[in-house]
């Protein structure tokens, strides 16, 4: 790794792991969306979803959107303990 790309935006070895780790959290919350919400919301839009299905595919529904919290959470946490370790 060339001297700029170790000092780009002045992080240490220690921040940028964990600066990494937030943007791949992050990542994963935003695509979370076009892997599964956006598909998921239309159908319930569109009424697609009969009666007796429905409940099956809120509990899904529920279970993505759980993982994306903790996945947005983990992002905030993982770029809060980056920019601890900067300092």
């Amino acid at each position: 790794m060339t001297a700029l790309g170790a000092n780009v935006g002045g992080f240490g070895r220690p921040a940028r792991w964990t600066a990494l780790l937030a943007a791949v959290l992050m990542a994963a919350a935003a695509f979370s969306f076009f892997i599964y919400f956006e598909r998921a919301n239309t159908s319930f839009f569109n009424r697609a979803v009969s009666a007796a299905d429905l409940p099956a595919e809120l509990t899904r529904w529920a279970s993505w959107h759980w993982g994306r919290t903790a996945a947005s959470l983990g992002a905030l946490c993982a770029a809060l303990l980056s920019f601890a370790r900067v300092g």
